[in-house]
């Protein structure tokens, strides 16, 4: 389900203190009557909601638990996404370097468990992925939207979705990957050879290598970083 719409469904019928049906609710939510009604039926499969005869429905106990959850999940997310915002306005290069070493933690884990993980029709799709990036790269082109394809991708096949979910939301901002691509043109110029090492070891289920793969591809990064003073703006 939808985050977002199950926790704005849930919210309207605890603030209506009426029961509550689709038409109702989809005055006061921005959704179709029939994507609520099918929200609504799989709230009550799951006990969070109850009918009262034909008015409509009402929270059960454990919907308002899993209100509360929802409630305090989505404010956590709105706070990182300001953080991130906030960061971006004006980077400087001793937070970049945080964030640089925070990506090296979380994706050298992703690479990881995707190697032990990956199947052939994965295997493929993160190959097309690489020769779309490529291409783009051959054109002259920075490629930032294939680049984090390929990491987006990566943090999917590993398997755990909290992590999936974290590195998603650090890589989530335009602003990093600009940053990002520029860096590593500077480095390594137009190629995606990291890519690639990573790919073979992945491809080779050798988790290991991954790990080792994604940490000097990162590292390039942090290494450039390393040469800058703290509070330099980043600029490009």
């Amino acid at each position: 389900m939808n985050i977002n719409l199950e926790y704005a469904i849930l919210k309207e019928i605890e603030s209506g203190n009426i029961p509550m049906g689709a038409s109702l609710l989809a005055s006061r939510v921005d959704a179709s009557q029939a994507t609520i009604g099918r929200t609504l039926l799989d709230l009550e499969n799951n006990g969070y909601i109850e009918k009262v005869g034909n008015k409509g429905r009402v929270l059960t106990q454990e919907g308002r638990r899993h209100l509360e959850i929802l409630r305090k999940r989505i404010r956590s997310e709105k706070e990182f996404r300001e953080f991130l915002e906030l960061f971006f306005e004006n980077p400087d290069a001793g937070t970049y370097r945080e964030f640089l070493e925070t990506r090296i933690l979380l994706e050298g884990e992703t690479a990881y468990r995707a190697a032990k993980r990956i199947t052939k029709e994965e295997l493929k799709k993160l190959q097309e992925i690489m020769k779309r990036h490529q291409a783009k790269l051959d054109q002259g082109d920075l490629a930032e939207e294939e680049n984090l394809e390929f990491h987006y991708y990566l943090s999917e096949i590993a398997g755990n979705k909290i992590l999936e979910q974290m590195v998603k939301m650090l890589l989530a901002h335009k602003g990093e990957y600009w940053i990002s691509s520029h860096i590593h043109y500077r480095v390594i110029q137009l190629t995606n050879a990291d890519h690639k090492m990573i790919f073979e070891a992945v491809s080779k289920h050798d988790a290991d290598a991954a790990r080792s793969a994604m940490h000097t591809h990162l590292s390039v990064q942090l290494e450039y970083m390393e040469s800058i003073p703290d509070k330099t703006p980043i600029r490009f």
